[in-house]
């Protein structure tokens, strides 16, 4: 199972784009600092990709230092650059992101959904058992 959770602060507001379908994807940056009992504090920047509904959500909801908890799977990227040599990124497709209410509060506003579809009948004219 390729499951990863990261709780961290978003290191820049979250950048909202639309690819040709009109899917939306949102990217983020979070920041995840560790403290070892002996030693320096050490921080892990972590690439968050959202899509559709949840991407919309957390652009509209989340901002820069907010601090976040991620939860989905990795995926290692790998790409062909211009100069010809290859490019790699890791990144964390996001399945859910929440804000992390220990050191903030937020407003919580339920979004908008349509009304599940009424159930018809399937014989109309005739009278139920």
């Amino acid at each position: 199972m390729n499951t990863i959770h990261i709780n961290g602060n978003l290191g820049k507001d979250p950048e909202l784009k639309y690819n040709s379908a009109g899917n939306a994807i949102c990217k983020l940056s979070v920041a995840s600092r560790y403290k070892p009992k002996s030693g320096e504090e050490e921080t892990t920047w972590f690439t968050v990709i959202a899509f559709g509904d949840l991407a919309e959500h957390v652009a509209e909801s989340l901002s820069s230092g907010l601090r976040v908890s991620v939860s989905g799977r990795f995926r290692k990227q790998k790409w062909e650059k211009k100069d010809g040599t290859m490019g790699y990124s890791d990144e964390v497709i996001a399945q859910d992101i929440s804000v992390d209410l220990r050191f903030q509060t937020v407003e919580v506003q339920k979004g908008g959904r349509p009304a599940p579809k009424q159930a018809q009948a399937a014989y109309v004219d005739e009278e139920p058992f």
